[in-house]
């Protein structure tokens, strides 16, 4: 399954749901805004972790989440923890690169850049 399949899934469409409420969007816009996301950041976890260094910083990431975050998406979403975690990711992923990114996605959605980087806070997660 890749990840368009997933967005257009059940837990997909929840989480896009629960981020479209979060940050003031549609469905519509938030999907659009996750599809073409989701490529440029794997495409920059790839990137990463293309040194050992990166590697070792990936695995030790990960290891800090479990999944678990996909039992009960509007709490997770809600947690007092969830946007500081989601910056903390994204500029581990992204660094210098995230604005950058972020108005490229506006661009290429037609979204504002603002809900952009709210949209992005949660995919990272």
């Amino acid at each position: 399954m890749n990840i368009s399949e997933f967005l257009q899934g059940e837990t997909g469409s929840r989480i896009i749901s629960e981020i479209s409420k979060k940050i003031g969007s549609t469905d519509k816009e938030v999907g659009s805004m996750l599809n073409e996301a989701a490529s440029v950041l794997l495409e920059m976890l790839h990137k990463n972790s293309s040194s050992k260094e990166g590697e070792e910083s990936l695995s030790k990431a990960l290891e800090q989440h479990d999944g678990s975050i996909l039992d009960n998406i509007p709490e997770s979403l809600d947690h007092e923890n969830t946007a500081i975690d989601g910056h903390k990711i994204l500029g581990n992923i992204l660094g210098e690169d995230r604005n950058s990114v972020e108005e490229t996605l506006a661009s290429k959605t037609g979204a504002d850049a603002s809900k952009v980087s709210s949209a992005l806070v949660y995919l990272a997660l």
